[in-house]
Order: C-alpha cells, then sequence, then structure tokens
C-alpha cells in the first residue's frame, strides 16, 4: 500500500510564506497567521519572522503588525522583539506605528511597569455635529505620530490626563472628500508628556 504522506502543518506553511519573495504571498501568510491566532492557535513560533516584517513595505509591514497584535492579544510572548516593537515606532506606516505604541503600552502595563492612565477631562468636547461623536484617550507614548514635531497652525488641546492646555498637535489626519468626514488628532502634553488622541467619527 501506498504510504500517503501526514497532512503539512498550516502554521509552518504560512511560516514559509512570510519569507517568500513575493510581498503579495507575505501579506497572505501573515493575514492568516492573524486569523490563526484568533481562533485559538499557538502562534507564538510566528513572532519572531512578524517582528522582522515590521519594516518591510507598507502592505506586509501593516499585516505583519496585525498579526503581531493578534498573537499578543491571545497570550503570545513579544518580549524577545520588543526591540524591534521600539523601533516600529518610528515607522514611515501609521498603522505599523499604532499598533507597535498599543502592544508596548499593554505589554508594560501588564507587567506593571507603567500605570494605566486615567482620563481626566473638565473641559466639553468639541461640539460634534448631529450624527458623529467623539472619542479621547491617553497614552504614555506616542500612538500615530512618528515623531514629536509640532503640525504648525493646530491649536491646543487639554490634555486628557493632567488637562493642561500646555499641549501641541503632533498628528492630524482628515478623511478624503469622498468618505465620512472624520478627523483623528494626537497631542504631546508639555506638562506631564502624556499623549492624547481625539477621533471625531461622523456617520
Amino acid at each position: 500500500m501506498e504510504n500517503i504522506p501526514p497532512p503539512s502543518n498550516p502554521l509552518q506553511i504560512f511560516l514559509q510564506g512570510l519569507t517568500d519573495s513575493d510581498p503579495v504571498a507575505r501579506v497572505r501568510a501573515a493575514d492568516s497567521i492573524t486569523l490563526a491566532a484568533e481562533e485559538g492557535a499557538n502562534t507564538s513560533v510566528a513572532v519572531p519572522t512578524l517582528a522582522s516584517l515590521l519594516g518591510d513595505v507598507p502592505a506586509v509591514a501593516e499585516s505583519a503588525a496585525r498579526a503581531l497584535y493578534a498573537c499578543f492579544l491571545k497570550g503570545g510572548d513579544l518580549s524577545s522583539v520588543l526591540p524591534m516593537l521600539n523601533v516600529a515606532l518610528g515607522s514611515p506606516t501609521v498603522e505599523v506605528r499604532a499598533v507597535a505604541a498599543r502592544i508596548l503600552s499593554r505589554y508594560k502595563m501588564l507587567r506593571g511597569e507603567e500605570a494605566p492612565l486615567q482620563l481626566h477631562l473638565q473641559f466639553k468636547v468639541p461640539p460634534a455635529a448631529r450624527d458623529s461623536s467623539w472619542t479621547v484617550n491617553v497614552s504614555h507614548r506616542r500612538t500615530y505620530a512618528a515623531r514629536d514635531d509640532p503640525v504648525q497652525g493646530e491649536p491646543p488641546r487639554a490634555c486628557g490626563a493632567c488637562n493642561s492646555e500646555n499641549t501641541q498637535c503632533i498628528y492630524l489626519k482628515t478623511t478624503p472628500e469622498d468618505a465620512l468626514p472624520g478627523e483623528e488628532f494626537e497631542f504631546k502634553c508639555n506638562v506631564c508628556g502624556k499623549y492624547t488622541i481625539y477621533v471625531h467619527e461622523v456617520w
């Protein structure tokens, strides 16, 4: 009787895909690892390779970042790739920066290295148009901005951590004209050094 080889381990196939010369194949592999992690698979073995892709072309880097985040949320150990996550805070790709910031913040909070930040706002959030909302979050580190350089012409808004208005806008994003209007702002506080994110969504 002919010997039938055992089925291949899907995770090993995904790992091979992460090192494929075709960026599209690398994206597919990273997206597959994200799905596997969300479904409960142990994807820790993929963490080092995923972290090495954070500096890849934008599409690959974004998919790798999402996969890392999924691995982390399911209990994956990312301690060995912390240096690469810190480097990714300066990535030219905003989604990579944001995911790296979220992972680092949650990692340090869970280990007791950073205290959870409470939102302290003693002012009215800017008035929103009908069918819209504002969300405000605070962080120990930048989430969207690549640097602390101020955005010229954008007025300060109160720090969500200490309520000081001695802040500077370091990131501003508005949606294109053909999409639903929305805005994202990130401010650094010159008093406490924390970062506040304002998101205005319209639906």
